[in-house]
């Protein structure tokens, strides 16, 4: 029996079979690259709201710091360079550096504190499932705040 490629063509038989062949082989192939990027998404979604936490947890450190130099100190009674008054340098040597916050996912290490002739500046570095972030406020003479 001789083909005929022409005959071969028109025959509709087999034609099901291979179309649901072609879209099988593509849901395959692209399946697998959808699960690839959904994953990732995901994980780029945590690890942003992880950065966010350990802003905020710096934050807050920065932020009890400030409430302490300003409620224990009086600025406007400071001389005008910070530096070079005696009685704020030891009030800031004595100063909270650990203020012992840590969780199962998240810390707040040590604060630091920089004197500066009219401003202090507190830096407080805290961490977040393991990504560190750090926020800092400077507080000016007399009681002005000053995120950065």
């Amino acid at each position: 029996m001789i083909l005929n490629m022409r005959s071969i063509w028109k025959n509709d038989e087999g034609a099901a079979i291979i179309t649901v062949m072609l879209i099988l082989l593509t849901l395959v192939i692209i399946t697998p690259v959808l699960f690839y990027v959904v994953g990732s998404e995901a994980r780029l979604s945590a690890n942003h709201a992880d950065m966010s936490q350990a802003y905020f947890v710096a934050r807050s450190g920065a932020e009890a710091a400030s409430d302490y130099v300003v409620k224990n100190f009086d600025l406007a009674e400071a001389e005008d360079d910070l530096r070079e008054d005696e009685e704020f340098v030891e009030f800031i040597n004595n100063a909270p550096r650990d203020l012992n916050f840590e969780s199962e996912t998240g810390s707040l290490e040590e604060i630091e504190y920089e004197i500066r002739e009219n401003s202090v500046i507190i830096t407080a570095n805290g961490e977040f499932n393991e990504i560190p972030d750090t926020a800092k406020i400077e507080v000016r003479k007399p009681r002005t705040l000053f995120d950065y």
